[in-house]
């Protein structure tokens, strides 16, 4: 720590050769004097010297803490360049957007991991008070090109050309709280004042109308959802329960961009009491097999009634496990329902007391009004469709799984 120098006494009157009287009067003191400044000299630059020591420390440590602030500055740089660069759900973009609502096209950073459907904020970088979030609606990894549609907006409209990109947050049911709520179960058409809206169809099957995209006019959208238990149709899109997805218009074209489909399946088993042996099976015959129990079903109009499957005009994925037991050889087939031919399983051997199941798969197609469709299997000799397990619980033998894929 550094300190003040000594003080240095102050000399007394020095002799003056042109001045006899006084001379030998002031010779003396004036002598022992330099003594004691000779003393004080010294003290005061040991003083200095001391003083100057530190100062030459101090200065080093500064340049080292310096020399590490620089160097903790570029590895922030280094961090924050490889963290826009690098995979995840941040980034920044220079295109010129201004602030407001509706679809913003712009490029980031490439090869994130960025899926549309995911709530995003993007905020200028000066004032991130600015800023707009929504949905994304298109990434493309390999060059950074974005869509997003914007459904909150604040700040001065800009445009800005310096965004710092970010996931945003959304609503604890996973979908943006938007303004202006509107729930129906009948078809309204939609119009320009809808833009913003959340429309969430709670009841009802019906095609869902919508107006020119001249009188919508650009930056137009709505989130149009179905929460009830029919289908609607929108710009030629089958939503069954549980679907949402976004319209939008740029005043020329109306697009729509699917957020989530739902899944429509049906699933069928043949139940049985325990103890129960499956149906029988009569040799050199197709036989018809029993279905009785609805598993699953998210398909609207399919339905099951006296071993017979109604499914809604469309395209099907269909997998199936049909066993039997003590048959030689045994074969299972869909049949009806328009399906033009047979839809036939593996071809499998259970002789000797086994069981072996047929597996089916395949793909079909059913226009409206097509025929119920039905389960039959085949064995060269009289046999059962299953044995039973004797475990206490119902006994499991037949089972269909349709998927509707389109």
């Amino acid at each position: 720590m550094p300190t003040n120098p000594p003080n240095i006494t102050a000399l007394p009157s020095p002799p003056d050769p042109n001045d006899r009287s006084s001379f030998n009067v002031r010779a003396y003191p004036w002598s022992v004097a330099q003594q004691t400044l000779a003393t004080e000299v010294g003290a005061v630059a040991a003083n200095v010297f001391a003083n100057a020591g530190e100062a030459v420390t101090a200065a080093g440590t500064a340049t080292s803490k310096a020399a590490d602030a620089v160097a903790a500055a570029a590895a922030a740089a280094v961090a924050a360049t490889s963290a826009v660069n690098s995979p995840g759900t941040s980034g920044t973009s220079t295109d010129a957007l201004a602030v407001g609502l509706g679809t913003k096209a712009f490029t980031m950073q490439a090869g994130k991991d960025w899926v549309p459907g995911q709530p995003i904020v993007i905020a200028y970088a000066t004032t991130p008070t600015i800023q707009m979030s929504g949905v994304l609606n298109t990434y493309d990894k390999a060059t950074g090109a974005a869509t997003a549609t914007m459904l909150n907006a604040t700040g001065a409209p800009g445009p800005y050309s310096a965004w710092v990109i970010s996931i945003g947050v959304a609503a604890a049911n996973g979908v943006f709280k938007l303004p202006k709520p509107g729930s129906r179960g009948a078809d309204a058409m939609l119009v320009k004042a809808d833009s913003g809206n959340w429309v969430d169809v709670s009841s009802g099957s019906f095609v869902q109308t919508i107006d020119a995209a001249a009188n919508l006019g650009a930056d137009w959208f709505v989130f149009y959802g179905n929460s009830g238990a029919g289908v609607v149709t929108l710009l030629g899109t089958a939503l069954p329960p549980g679907s949402m997805l976004i319209v939008q218009c740029d005043g020329v074209i109306i697009s729509k961009q699917i957020v989530r489909m739902a899944e429509q399946v049906l699933t069928l088993r043949d139940e049985k009491p325990a103890g129960a042996y499956g149906d029988a099976m009569t040799g050199g015959a197709w036989v018809q097999r029993t279905l009785n129990t609805v598993v699953a079903n998210s398909i609207p109009g399919a339905s099951l009634s006296s071993n017979s499957i109604t499914l809604p005009a469309g395209t099907y994925e269909v997998q199936g496990s049909v066993p039997a037991w003590n048959a030689s050889v045994h074969r299972s087939r869909l049949q009806g329902g328009g399906l033009g031919t047979f839809l036939y399983g593996t071809s499998e051997s259970a002789a000797g007391s086994s069981t072996s199941r047929s597996m089916l798969r395949g793909v079909f197609t059913l226009h409206a009004g097509a025929a119920a469709i039905t389960l039959h299997t085949y064995s060269n000799v009289n046999a059962a469709a299953g044995y039973p397990s004797n475990q206490g619980v119902s006994e499991i033998y037949s089972e269909l799984h349709f998927r509707k894929v389109a």
